[in-house]
């Protein structure tokens, strides 16, 4: 639209609940707040359930509860302009002091956990904000030189290539109509037009894929990605470059247009890149659209992440099947409603006992307000009773959820069920205490097992 301006951004935050209440000239009459309330509800129902958004009025108010997506959409306001006038955007919950960038943070995050950030995007809804909207352009370039270092170390990029070329003697496949119109000069007979395979790794779709690296490489080294970014790539932006010496200098043609073709036969670091490099060109086209990222999944890898360097996990995201007992005839409506499996996301051996984790990313350590208190209540009780069928399922006497917390430690408060354990653990996103992190974390799990 133009104008950043014509209506203030929507900030806010994931699993928060907040009031919001709408600027002056979106109200079409101040003696009937409710109604204008409610028309952007309606305006906004696509924005506001892909981002997860449960909309409730209350009080002349709206309030927004957020969910586990961090993204941003376009929002409509109640009048004559039908169009999108701002964007609601939502961050996660982090400690500001760890990075002035929220997605530099979530980068290193997705880093340490070895998880790969997909925008998920909405093409029926356009953004309306050139700034502060879209994802920055610095996470997929370094997704881009993380998976393409290894290739070009290992040099695995081959394909044949179909090179035509003139020989003194018949070999390969020969154009003979070309020959024909040109043998009939004699110094010319003696000249075979021909097409020859040969492996190489200087072929067309490598050279494509060099153009995207080299631009990956000037948007890290330039001044839209963080500091904290530039300076943790920077030797492997030098090896890279210095890499790259040993390949013929390419053209940008065709740098976000045409995907690239995944094969059974390639390599598989090959394959990977391929996948990385065809979310760059997608999220390119793209990026003036509406984008998430669940969250909670981020968080539930860094917490396999830190478990796997704290004790010994025995499986994790384990698939516990169904066995169907049903005997008589039926019409299985209860059957088809059931789930096909359980899956607890980490089940792990500290001093020869078994433990079963579920990393939730819910605000149970987080301030919330009265009136989240009875829905946050009903939530964990359901927590608990899947953590308790997990560990019964597994013969275990200890299980633990794990959920993010905003304190500089650990902290914990454990229950018990009858004959089962169960500890609830705020742990903080922060991987730069990690070691002390890690050292924390193996403490609390060996008093679990103590009594």
């Amino acid at each position: 639209m133009g104008k950043d301006q014509s209506m203030p951004a929507i900030l806010a935050t994931t699993f928060d609940s907040f009031e919001y209440v709408l600027p002056k000239k979106a109200i079409n009459d101040k003696r009937y707040i409710n109604e204008s309330n409610a028309s952007f509800i309606s305006l906004n129902r696509d924005t506001l359930e892909f981002l997860g958004i449960q909309p409730v009025l209350n009080d002349k108010k709206i309030v927004l509860e957020t969910s586990t997506f961090v993204g941003a959409a376009p929002l409509r306001f109640p009048g004559k302009i039908s169009k999108p006038l701002s964007d609601i955007i939502i961050r996660p919950r982090y400690n500001a002091e760890q990075s002035l960038d929220w997605f530099a943070w979530i980068s290193e995050l997705a880093e340490y956990s070895d998880y790969e950030i997909n925008l998920e995007r909405n093409v029926q809804l356009k953004l309306t904000r050139t700034n502060g909207s879209k994802p920055p352009k610095f996470i997929l370039a370094k997704d881009v030189v993380n998976a393409f270092y290894p290739v070009l170390q290992k040099q695995s990029w081959y394909q044949f290539e179909s090179l035509k070329v003139v020989l003194q003697q018949p070999k390969g496949k020969i154009n003979w109509s070309e020959y024909a119109r040109r043998s009939y000069q004699p110094e010319k007979r003696l000249e075979f037009p021909t097409t020859l395979n040969r492996l190489s790794q200087n072929h067309q779709e490598f050279e494509r894929a060099l153009s995207i690296l080299k631009e990956s490489i000037r948007l890290l080294r330039g001044n839209e990605a963080p500091q904290n970014i530039r300076i943790g790539m920077a030797e492997k932006l030098n090896r890279t470059s210095h890499l790259l010496n040993n390949f013929k200098q390419v053209s940008n043609s065709k740098l976000v247009t045409e995907k690239f073709f995944i094969q059974q036969s390639d390599a598989l670091d090959v394959q990977k890149l391929k996948v990385i490099l065809n979310n760059y060109i997608e999220n390119f086209k793209e990026d003036k659209y509406a984008w998430r990222v669940d969250f909670s999944e981020l968080f539930e890898r860094y917490v396999q992440k830190i478990i796997s360097q704290v004790v010994i996990i025995s499986a994790h995201n384990e698939k516990i099947s169904r066995f169907v007992e049903t005997k008589k005839r039926s019409s299985n409506k209860i059957l088809k409603l059931l789930p096909k499996y359980l899956e607890p996301d980490l089940v792990v051996e500290i001093n020869d006992q078994i433990i079963v984790i579920d990393a939730k990313y819910k605000s149970y350590f987080y301030p919330r307000s009265q009136s989240v208190t009875l829905t946050q209540r009903e939530r964990l009780r359901a927590d608990v009773h899947q953590v308790l069928a997990y560990a019964n399922l597994k013969n275990a006497k200890i299980g633990v959820l794990i959920a993010p917390t905003a304190d500089v430690d650990l902290q914990v408060e454990v229950v018990k069920y009858a004959g089962t354990k169960i500890a609830v653990i705020g742990l903080p996103i922060d991987i730069k205490k990690i070691q002390y992190l890690r050292t924390k974390l193996r403490k609390v799990l060996e008093d679990l097992v103590k009594d």
